[in-house]
Protein backbone atom coordinates (compact mmCIF):
# COMPACT_ATOMS: atom_id res chain seq x y z
CA UNK A 1 0.00 0.00 0.00
CA UNK A 2 2.74 2.10 0.73
CA UNK A 3 4.24 1.67 -2.41
CA UNK A 4 1.10 2.11 -4.36
CA UNK A 5 -0.22 5.15 -2.74
CA UNK A 6 2.28 7.72 -4.37
CA UNK A 7 2.11 5.24 -7.79
CA UNK A 8 -2.12 6.12 -7.81
CA UNK A 9 -1.63 9.80 -7.17
CA UNK A 10 1.12 9.91 -9.93
CA UNK A 11 -1.17 7.93 -12.29
CA UNK A 12 -4.52 9.41 -11.17
CA UNK A 13 -3.01 13.02 -12.42
CA UNK A 14 -3.37 12.62 -16.27
CA UNK A 15 -6.73 11.09 -15.33
CA UNK A 16 -8.17 14.37 -13.63
CA UNK A 17 -7.55 13.41 -9.76
CA UNK A 18 -6.62 16.88 -8.79
CA UNK A 19 -9.24 18.47 -10.85
CA UNK A 20 -11.76 16.01 -9.18
CA UNK A 21 -10.43 16.83 -5.60
CA UNK A 22 -11.50 20.46 -6.58
CA UNK A 23 -14.34 19.95 -8.28
CA UNK A 24 -16.10 16.76 -7.57
CA UNK A 25 -18.21 16.76 -3.99
CA UNK A 26 -18.03 12.63 -4.21
CA UNK A 27 -14.66 12.95 -4.15
CA UNK A 28 -14.77 15.10 -1.25
CA UNK A 29 -16.69 13.33 0.87
CA UNK A 30 -14.75 10.43 -0.26
CA UNK A 31 -11.82 12.01 1.77
CA UNK A 32 -14.00 13.08 4.55
CA UNK A 33 -14.74 9.22 5.24
CA UNK A 34 -10.95 9.05 5.24
CA UNK A 35 -10.84 11.89 7.72
CA UNK A 36 -13.21 10.10 10.04
CA UNK A 37 -11.29 6.43 10.13
CA UNK A 38 -7.70 8.88 10.48
CA UNK A 39 -9.61 10.12 14.21
CA UNK A 40 -10.70 6.51 14.55
CA UNK A 41 -6.64 5.87 15.03
CA UNK A 42 -6.24 8.21 17.52
CA UNK A 43 -2.95 9.18 16.28
CA UNK A 44 -2.40 12.10 18.71
CA UNK A 45 -2.56 15.66 18.40
CA UNK A 46 0.69 16.27 16.29
CA UNK A 47 -0.54 13.62 13.41
CA UNK A 48 -3.91 15.97 13.36
CA UNK A 49 -1.91 19.21 13.24
CA UNK A 50 0.63 17.24 10.56
CA UNK A 51 -2.52 16.29 8.35
CA UNK A 52 -4.41 19.94 8.62
CA UNK A 53 -0.38 20.71 7.59
CA UNK A 54 -0.44 18.30 4.41
CA UNK A 55 -3.96 19.73 3.59
CA UNK A 56 -3.03 23.08 3.55
CA UNK A 57 -0.26 22.74 1.32
CA UNK A 58 -1.91 20.35 -1.22
CA UNK A 59 -4.79 23.14 -1.40
CA UNK A 60 -2.20 25.87 -1.93
CA UNK A 61 -0.26 24.17 -4.74
CA UNK A 62 -3.41 23.67 -6.68
CA UNK A 63 -4.00 27.16 -5.89
CA UNK A 64 -0.50 27.91 -7.48
CA UNK A 65 -0.66 25.99 -10.28
CA UNK A 66 -4.03 27.36 -11.24
CA UNK A 67 -6.46 24.52 -10.85
CA UNK A 68 -10.35 26.12 -10.99
CA UNK A 69 -12.11 27.15 -7.51
CA UNK A 70 -14.86 24.40 -7.12
CA UNK A 71 -18.43 26.09 -7.87
CA UNK A 72 -20.90 23.40 -6.95
CA UNK A 73 -23.63 23.92 -3.82
CA UNK A 74 -22.07 24.37 -0.77
CA UNK A 75 -18.26 23.98 -2.14
CA UNK A 76 -16.86 26.71 0.94
CA UNK A 77 -17.53 23.99 3.46
CA UNK A 78 -17.14 20.33 1.55
CA UNK A 79 -13.84 21.22 -0.91
CA UNK A 80 -12.24 21.52 2.12
CA UNK A 81 -12.03 17.54 3.05
CA UNK A 82 -10.52 16.73 -0.10
CA UNK A 83 -7.08 17.96 1.14
CA UNK A 84 -7.96 17.21 4.72
CA UNK A 85 -8.66 13.47 4.39
CA UNK A 86 -5.92 13.36 1.42
CA UNK A 87 -3.34 15.12 4.23
CA UNK A 88 -4.96 12.17 6.64
CA UNK A 89 -3.70 9.23 4.54
CA UNK A 90 -0.10 10.45 3.99
CA UNK A 91 0.46 11.01 7.61
CA UNK A 92 -1.35 7.44 8.85
CA UNK A 93 1.09 6.07 5.79
CA UNK A 94 4.43 7.84 7.43
CA UNK A 95 2.96 6.56 10.87
CA UNK A 96 4.18 3.27 9.88
CA UNK A 97 8.01 4.40 10.16
CA UNK A 98 7.97 6.58 12.80
CA UNK A 99 6.08 4.23 15.25
CA UNK A 100 7.52 1.38 17.77
CA UNK A 101 7.96 -2.00 16.07
CA UNK A 102 5.25 -3.22 18.68
CA UNK A 103 2.79 -0.56 17.24
CA UNK A 104 3.83 -0.61 13.13
CA UNK A 105 1.55 -3.59 12.38
CA UNK A 106 -1.84 -2.25 13.67
CA UNK A 107 -0.53 1.11 12.34
CA UNK A 108 0.01 -0.53 8.86
CA UNK A 109 -3.04 -2.59 8.92
CA UNK A 110 -4.75 0.58 9.83
CA UNK A 111 -3.51 2.60 6.71
CA UNK A 112 -4.25 0.15 4.47
CA UNK A 113 -7.85 0.54 5.79
CA UNK A 114 -7.99 3.67 5.14
CA UNK A 115 -6.00 4.17 1.70
CA UNK A 116 -8.73 1.17 0.05
CA UNK A 117 -11.75 3.36 1.53
CA UNK A 118 -10.42 6.36 0.32
CA UNK A 119 -9.64 5.16 -3.27
CA UNK A 120 -12.52 2.33 -3.65
CA UNK A 121 -15.10 5.00 -4.72
CA UNK A 122 -12.80 7.16 -6.73
CA UNK A 123 -12.00 4.13 -8.32
CA UNK A 124 -15.32 3.04 -8.95
CA UNK A 125 -16.00 6.28 -10.68
CA UNK A 126 -13.32 5.50 -13.10
CA UNK A 127 -14.98 2.36 -14.00
CA UNK A 128 -17.90 3.94 -15.37
CA UNK A 129 -17.16 4.09 -19.32
CA UNK A 130 -16.21 0.50 -18.89
CA UNK A 131 -19.92 -0.12 -17.92
CA UNK A 132 -21.50 1.94 -20.76
CA UNK A 133 -19.27 0.42 -23.16
CA UNK A 134 -20.43 -3.85 -21.65
CA UNK A 135 -23.96 -2.83 -21.54
CA UNK A 136 -24.77 -0.71 -24.53
CA UNK A 137 -29.02 -1.01 -24.17
CA UNK A 138 -30.51 -0.57 -21.33
CA UNK A 139 -34.03 -2.51 -20.06
CA UNK A 140 -35.18 1.48 -18.57
CA UNK A 141 -38.58 0.79 -20.38
CA UNK A 142 -39.26 -2.79 -18.13
CA UNK A 143 -38.01 -1.29 -14.76
CA UNK A 144 -40.25 2.12 -15.61
CA UNK A 145 -42.91 -0.60 -16.44
CA UNK A 146 -42.61 -2.84 -12.97
CA UNK A 147 -42.79 0.48 -11.16
CA UNK A 148 -46.17 1.48 -12.60
CA UNK A 149 -47.74 -1.54 -11.24
CA UNK A 150 -47.72 -0.58 -7.82
CA UNK A 151 -50.00 2.17 -9.38
CA UNK A 152 -47.81 5.23 -8.44
CA UNK A 153 -44.22 6.43 -9.66
CA UNK A 154 -42.11 7.66 -6.44
CA UNK A 155 -39.41 8.76 -8.60
CA UNK A 156 -41.30 11.02 -10.87
CA UNK A 157 -43.74 12.18 -7.48
CA UNK A 158 -40.21 12.87 -5.22
CA UNK A 159 -39.33 14.55 -8.29
CA UNK A 160 -41.81 16.84 -9.03
CA UNK A 161 -41.07 17.62 -5.38
CA UNK A 162 -37.67 18.94 -6.12
CA UNK A 163 -39.01 21.12 -9.93
CA UNK A 164 -38.16 24.47 -9.67
CA UNK A 165 -36.67 24.54 -6.10
CA UNK A 166 -32.74 24.83 -6.53
CA UNK A 167 -32.22 25.20 -3.41
CA UNK A 168 -33.75 22.00 -2.30
CA UNK A 169 -32.69 20.09 -5.52
CA UNK A 170 -29.06 21.33 -4.38
CA UNK A 171 -29.51 20.13 -1.00
CA UNK A 172 -31.34 16.57 -1.88
CA UNK A 173 -28.15 16.30 -4.21
CA UNK A 174 -25.24 16.71 -1.44
CA UNK A 175 -26.91 14.14 0.80
CA UNK A 176 -27.23 11.89 -2.37
CA UNK A 177 -23.02 13.05 -2.92
CA UNK A 178 -22.32 12.03 0.92
CA UNK A 179 -22.53 8.69 1.10
CA UNK A 180 -19.03 8.10 1.22
CA UNK A 181 -18.57 10.37 3.94
CA UNK A 182 -21.18 8.70 5.76
CA UNK A 183 -19.78 5.01 5.40
CA UNK A 184 -16.15 5.94 6.82
CA UNK A 185 -17.71 7.25 9.70
CA UNK A 186 -19.78 4.52 10.14
CA UNK A 187 -16.70 2.10 10.00
CA UNK A 188 -15.05 4.98 12.16
CA UNK A 189 -17.56 4.25 15.12
CA UNK A 190 -17.77 0.49 14.52
CA UNK A 191 -13.87 -0.25 14.73
CA UNK A 192 -14.07 2.13 17.85
CA UNK A 193 -16.39 -0.52 19.54
CA UNK A 194 -14.29 -3.00 20.87
CA UNK A 195 -17.35 -5.92 20.89
CA UNK A 196 -18.72 -4.73 17.39
CA UNK A 197 -19.87 -8.25 15.99
CA UNK A 198 -19.61 -7.49 12.70
CA UNK A 199 -16.68 -6.96 9.63
CA UNK A 200 -17.90 -3.96 8.60
CA UNK A 201 -15.10 -2.81 6.33
CA UNK A 202 -15.01 -6.27 4.45
CA UNK A 203 -19.06 -5.77 4.24
CA UNK A 204 -19.00 -2.76 2.65
CA UNK A 205 -16.09 -3.34 -0.18
CA UNK A 206 -17.79 -7.07 -1.06
CA UNK A 207 -21.14 -5.45 -1.23
CA UNK A 208 -19.45 -2.61 -3.65
CA UNK A 209 -17.80 -5.23 -5.55
CA UNK A 210 -20.70 -7.96 -6.22
CA UNK A 211 -23.06 -5.35 -6.90
CA UNK A 212 -21.02 -2.99 -9.37
CA UNK A 213 -20.60 -6.43 -10.73
CA UNK A 214 -24.87 -6.86 -11.10
CA UNK A 215 -25.26 -3.51 -12.95
CA UNK A 216 -24.04 -5.68 -16.12
CA UNK A 217 -27.30 -8.34 -15.12
CA UNK A 218 -29.82 -5.68 -15.22
CA UNK A 219 -28.85 -2.81 -16.74
CA UNK A 220 -30.70 0.58 -16.24
CA UNK A 221 -29.45 4.35 -15.96
CA UNK A 222 -32.54 5.56 -13.89
CA UNK A 223 -35.46 8.07 -15.22
CA UNK A 224 -33.92 10.96 -15.30
CA UNK A 225 -31.70 9.96 -17.69
CA UNK A 226 -33.94 7.15 -19.46
CA UNK A 227 -37.24 9.41 -19.67
CA UNK A 228 -34.92 13.14 -20.03
CA UNK A 229 -37.65 14.51 -21.95
CA UNK A 230 -40.65 13.74 -19.56
CA UNK A 231 -39.60 13.38 -16.08
CA UNK A 232 -40.32 14.42 -13.85
CA UNK A 233 -43.39 16.91 -14.70
CA UNK A 234 -44.76 14.03 -17.30
CA UNK A 235 -45.34 10.29 -16.59
CA UNK A 236 -44.66 8.57 -19.76
CA UNK A 237 -46.52 5.63 -21.22
CA UNK A 238 -45.23 2.09 -20.61
CA UNK A 239 -46.15 1.17 -24.06
CA UNK A 240 -42.83 -0.14 -25.06
CA UNK A 241 -40.56 -3.08 -23.07
CA UNK A 242 -37.82 -3.07 -25.87
CA UNK A 243 -34.28 -2.34 -24.87
CA UNK A 244 -32.62 1.46 -25.66
CA UNK A 245 -29.91 3.26 -26.19
CA UNK A 246 -28.06 5.61 -23.89
CA UNK A 247 -25.00 6.18 -24.60
CA UNK A 248 -23.05 8.44 -21.99
CA UNK A 249 -25.28 7.21 -18.91
CA UNK A 250 -24.24 4.57 -16.20
CA UNK A 251 -25.82 1.62 -15.62
CA UNK A 252 -26.18 1.60 -11.67
CA UNK A 253 -29.44 0.66 -10.71
CA UNK A 254 -30.53 -2.59 -9.96
CA UNK A 255 -29.59 -2.68 -6.86
CA UNK A 256 -29.35 0.30 -5.64
CA UNK A 257 -25.96 0.58 -4.21
CA UNK A 258 -26.22 3.97 -2.54
CA UNK A 259 -29.74 2.93 -0.61
CA UNK A 260 -27.63 -0.46 0.16
CA UNK A 261 -24.62 1.17 1.53
CA UNK A 262 -26.99 3.74 3.71
CA UNK A 263 -28.69 0.53 4.81
CA UNK A 264 -25.22 -1.25 5.95
CA UNK A 265 -24.30 1.94 7.63
CA UNK A 266 -27.88 1.94 9.90
CA UNK A 267 -27.47 -1.59 10.68
CA UNK A 268 -23.54 -1.90 11.54
CA UNK A 269 -24.46 1.36 14.15
CA UNK A 270 -27.05 -0.58 15.45
CA UNK A 271 -24.98 -1.31 18.82
CA UNK A 272 -23.34 2.50 18.77
CA UNK A 273 -24.49 5.63 20.48
CA UNK A 274 -27.75 6.32 20.16
CA UNK A 275 -26.32 9.75 18.24
CA UNK A 276 -24.91 7.78 15.22
CA UNK A 277 -27.77 5.77 15.31
CA UNK A 278 -29.77 9.12 14.71
CA UNK A 279 -27.31 10.28 12.58
CA UNK A 280 -27.49 6.66 10.56
CA UNK A 281 -31.18 6.81 10.55
CA UNK A 282 -31.57 10.43 9.39
CA UNK A 283 -28.94 10.07 6.18
CA UNK A 284 -31.02 6.50 5.57
CA UNK A 285 -33.98 8.47 5.02
CA UNK A 286 -32.59 11.24 3.05
CA UNK A 287 -30.78 8.71 1.02
CA UNK A 288 -34.28 7.34 0.25
CA UNK A 289 -35.20 10.48 -0.96
CA UNK A 290 -32.59 11.29 -3.06
CA UNK A 291 -32.30 8.54 -4.88
CA UNK A 292 -35.46 9.07 -5.77
CA UNK A 293 -36.48 12.56 -6.40
CA UNK A 294 -33.38 13.02 -8.13
CA UNK A 295 -33.89 10.52 -10.95
CA UNK A 296 -31.21 7.98 -10.21
CA UNK A 297 -33.13 5.07 -8.97
CA UNK A 298 -36.27 3.39 -9.46
CA UNK A 299 -38.35 1.77 -6.84
CA UNK A 300 -37.74 -1.43 -7.40
CA UNK A 301 -34.18 -0.98 -7.33
CA UNK A 302 -34.52 0.15 -3.26
CA UNK A 303 -36.58 -2.92 -2.98
CA UNK A 304 -34.20 -5.28 -3.91
CA UNK A 305 -31.28 -3.23 -2.13
CA UNK A 306 -32.58 -4.57 1.51
CA UNK A 307 -32.04 -8.77 0.85
CA UNK A 308 -28.83 -7.76 -1.00
CA UNK A 309 -27.31 -5.73 2.16
CA UNK A 310 -28.65 -8.47 4.54
CA UNK A 311 -26.79 -10.77 2.70
CA UNK A 312 -23.66 -9.24 3.21
CA UNK A 313 -24.63 -7.96 6.89
CA UNK A 314 -24.97 -11.63 7.82
CA UNK A 315 -22.48 -13.24 5.79
CA UNK A 316 -19.79 -10.84 7.60
CA UNK A 317 -21.12 -11.47 11.25
CA UNK A 318 -18.21 -12.62 12.89
CA UNK A 319 -20.13 -12.54 16.47
CA UNK A 320 -21.68 -15.89 15.27
CA UNK A 321 -20.56 -18.98 13.71
CA UNK A 322 -21.51 -20.24 10.18
CA UNK A 323 -23.39 -22.95 11.75
CA UNK A 324 -25.57 -20.51 13.30
CA UNK A 325 -29.19 -20.93 12.00
CA UNK A 326 -29.55 -17.39 12.32
CA UNK A 327 -27.11 -16.31 10.12
CA UNK A 328 -27.19 -19.19 7.56
CA UNK A 329 -31.18 -18.16 7.48
CA UNK A 330 -30.15 -14.46 6.56
CA UNK A 331 -27.30 -15.52 4.15
CA UNK A 332 -29.61 -18.01 2.22
CA UNK A 333 -32.52 -15.85 2.22
CA UNK A 334 -30.97 -12.55 0.88
CA UNK A 335 -29.47 -14.17 -1.81
CA UNK A 336 -32.51 -16.23 -2.72
CA UNK A 337 -34.66 -12.80 -2.50
CA UNK A 338 -31.94 -10.77 -4.32
CA UNK A 339 -31.87 -13.72 -6.96
CA UNK A 340 -35.34 -14.28 -7.57
CA UNK A 341 -35.55 -10.38 -8.67
CA UNK A 342 -33.16 -10.02 -10.71
CA UNK A 343 -33.91 -13.48 -12.35
CA UNK A 344 -37.70 -12.10 -13.40
CA UNK A 345 -35.98 -8.83 -14.62
CA UNK A 346 -33.44 -10.42 -16.88
CA UNK A 347 -36.11 -13.41 -18.16
CA UNK A 348 -39.43 -12.60 -16.40
CA UNK A 349 -40.53 -9.75 -17.26
CA UNK A 350 -44.25 -10.62 -18.46
CA UNK A 351 -44.89 -12.20 -15.17
CA UNK A 352 -44.18 -9.47 -12.99
CA UNK A 353 -46.02 -7.23 -15.52
CA UNK A 354 -49.16 -9.75 -15.80
CA UNK A 355 -50.54 -9.11 -12.82
CA UNK A 356 -50.45 -5.91 -9.58
CA UNK A 357 -50.87 -8.44 -7.58
CA UNK A 358 -47.75 -10.41 -8.32
CA UNK A 359 -45.31 -7.24 -7.75
CA UNK A 360 -47.04 -5.90 -4.14
CA UNK A 361 -47.41 -9.72 -3.18
CA UNK A 362 -43.50 -10.03 -4.31
CA UNK A 363 -42.51 -6.89 -2.26
CA UNK A 364 -44.51 -7.90 0.66
CA UNK A 365 -42.54 -11.38 0.96
CA UNK A 366 -39.20 -9.36 0.05
CA UNK A 367 -39.38 -6.78 2.62
CA UNK A 368 -41.19 -8.74 4.89
CA UNK A 369 -38.78 -11.65 5.00
CA UNK A 370 -35.85 -9.72 4.91
CA UNK A 371 -36.87 -7.88 8.23
CA UNK A 372 -37.99 -10.89 9.88
CA UNK A 373 -34.86 -12.47 9.14
CA UNK A 374 -32.57 -9.22 10.25
CA UNK A 375 -34.38 -9.24 13.33
CA UNK A 376 -33.62 -12.94 14.17
CA UNK A 377 -30.13 -12.61 13.19
CA UNK A 378 -29.93 -9.07 15.63
CA UNK A 379 -31.22 -11.14 18.58
CA UNK A 380 -28.75 -14.10 18.17
CA UNK A 381 -25.85 -11.43 18.12
CA UNK A 382 -27.39 -9.53 21.27
CA UNK A 383 -27.62 -13.41 22.93
CA UNK A 384 -23.85 -14.09 22.03
CA UNK A 385 -22.89 -10.44 23.42
CA UNK A 386 -24.19 -10.90 26.51
CA UNK A 387 -21.99 -12.26 29.18
CA UNK A 388 -18.49 -11.03 27.57
CA UNK A 389 -16.43 -10.23 30.26
CA UNK A 390 -15.76 -5.95 30.67
CA UNK A 391 -11.52 -6.91 31.15
CA UNK A 392 -11.88 -8.71 27.91
CA UNK A 393 -14.00 -6.37 25.65
CA UNK A 394 -11.52 -3.76 27.00
CA UNK A 395 -8.84 -6.14 26.44
CA UNK A 396 -9.04 -6.17 22.56
CA UNK A 397 -7.13 -4.59 19.99
CA UNK A 398 -8.93 -2.00 17.50
CA UNK A 399 -7.15 -3.97 14.53
CA UNK A 400 -8.83 -7.15 15.57
CA UNK A 401 -11.88 -5.97 15.74
CA UNK A 402 -11.71 -4.33 12.59
CA UNK A 403 -11.05 -7.59 11.14
CA UNK A 404 -7.51 -6.82 10.19
CA UNK A 405 -5.84 -9.01 12.80
CA UNK A 406 -2.61 -10.32 11.72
Amino acid sequence: MLVLSPAMIIFGIPGGLFRELRGNPTVAFTYLGCAFLFAAARPGRWAAAAAVGVGGLLYAALDWVGEPKPEYFGSEFINPASYLGVGCLLVLGARVFLVSEAQRWPASRFFAIAWISGWFWVSLGFLRPLNQIMCPLTIDPLFHAVDGQFGFHLSFLLGGILAGRPALWNLTATVYNALPAMAGLALAVDFRDPNSPYRSFQMFVSMGLIGFSLYWFCPAAGPQFAFAADWPRRLPPADSLSAMSLPGYVRNCMPSLHFASALGCYWVLRHARRVYRAVAGVFLLGTFFATLALGEHYQIDLIVAVPFTLTFLAGWVHALPWKAAERRAAVIGGCLLTGLWLGLLRWGGSLLLGSRITVWVLTFVTLGASFFLHKRLMRAIDRSRVGVPAAEVAARPVEEECGCAG
